[in-house]
């Protein structure tokens, strides 16, 4: 299942356009039933998917944000998820990289730092 699951993931991913796939959070539903159609999937598989992408590139700048101040990084995976428990700064993040209204947000003060390379 783990390998027919990620060929799935990488067929939706071909199918999405550099816009969809900059900012995959703003997909309108009908382009994720599009999506699903397209590449034999289900709506479920597509937002899957899209929510794995966002979770991921969330703890992807949490870390940069951690090296850019000098920060320790988790050892392990279980370090990495009892450091994101106590980290306030990662709801921020998410709302700086979602432009949420629901999250939590102060400008780009936790992203800000990823403009200036």
């Amino acid at each position: 299942p783990g390998v027919k699951a990620l060929k799935k993931h990488i067929e939706i991913i071909d199918k999405m356009t550099p816009k969809m796939r900059k900012d995959p959070m703003s997909i309108p539903m009908s382009t994720k039933i599009q999506l699903a159609k397209d590449t034999e999937a289900t709506t479920k598989d597509v937002d899957a998917l899209l929510n794995m992408y966002t979770q991921i590139r969330i703890t992807s700048v949490w870390l940069k944000y951690k090296v850019h101040k000098n920060e320790d990084l988790p050892k392990s995976q279980s370090e990495l998820m009892e450091m994101q428990s106590f980290d306030k700064r990662l709801r921020y993040i998410a709302g700086e990289l979602s432009n949420s209204k629901s999250l939590p947000y102060k400008g780009k003060k936790y992203t800000m730092f990823l403009e200036k390379k």
